[in-house]
């Protein structure tokens, strides 16, 4: 399989595999991302919306 794609000449067959080659990429960017954050602590609830409230209370402060 690996040769046709080497060997094609058509645009669009090529298009095509630059495409999906594209979009490979993307997911792996994706996975990859989310294998660096997995396993990291969460904030505690109460802290997260202490945050919010304190930028919605003064937004221009922070």
């Amino acid at each position: 399989m690996l040769d046709r794609m080497v060997e094609a000449d058509s645009p669009l067959v090529i298009r095509a595999f630059e495409k999906k080659i594209d979009d490979l990429q993307q997911r792996k960017l994706v996975l990859e991302e989310k294998r660096e954050t997995c396993g990291q602590k969460l904030h505690p609830f109460d802290e997260m919306y202490r945050t919010a409230m304190q930028f919605l209370a003064k937004p221009l402060k922070l």
